[in-house]
C-alpha cells in the first residue's frame, strides 16, 4: 500500500502502526516540510507491505505540538516506478558501471542523517 499525506499546511509526520499505536511504527516518514499534492515533498510511504492478520492504524501528526491544519491523506495500491524504492531498485549489471540520470519524478523516502538535511529525491540502485 502506498500512503501520501499531501497538502498539509503544517510540518506533518505520517506513521503506520500494526496492532497498537505505541512503540516502533511499522512505517513512518517525517519529512518536516509542507507542500501541495502535485509536489513530491510531503510525507510519503511507498509500497508498505501490510501482512494479513493485523489491524493497522494510520497516524497523521505534526513535528511541533503547536502545529495543526488541513491535509489530504491518499492511499493506493503499490505501483512504484523503477528505481524509486528498494523493491524496484535498478540493477548494476557489471563493473565498471556508469549511469547518467535524474531524480525528477522520484520521492524522498530514505531520509537519513548524514550530517545535514536530507530533503532530496532518491534513486535506488
Amino acid at each position: 500500500m502506498t500512503f501520501n499525506l499531501c497538502g498539509a499546511m503544517f510540518d506533518a509526520k505520517l506513521y503506520v502502526f500494526a496492532d497498537f499505536c505505541t512503540g516502533t511504527p511499522w512505517a513512518c516518514n517525517d519529512i518536516d516540510l509542507t507542500g501541495t499534492c502535485s509536489e513530491p515533498m510531503w510525507p510519503y510511504l511507498p509500497c508498505v507491505e501490510l501482512p494479513a492478520g493485523h489491524t493497522y492504524y494510520i497516524v497523521v501528526d505534526a513535528v511541533n505540538e503547536w502545529e495543526c491544519g488541513d491535509f489530504t491523506l491518499e492511499m493506493s495500491p503499490c505501483t512504484p516506478i523503477e528505481g524509486d524504492v528498494i523493491q524496484t531498485a535498478w540493477t548494476i549489471p557489471s563493473l565498471p558501471f556508469s549511469d547518467t540520470g535524474s531524480t525528477v519524478g522520484f520521492y524522498d523516502q530514505y531520509v537519513e542523517d548524514c550530517g545535514g538535511f536530507s530533503y532530496s529525491r532518491d534513486v535506488v540502485y
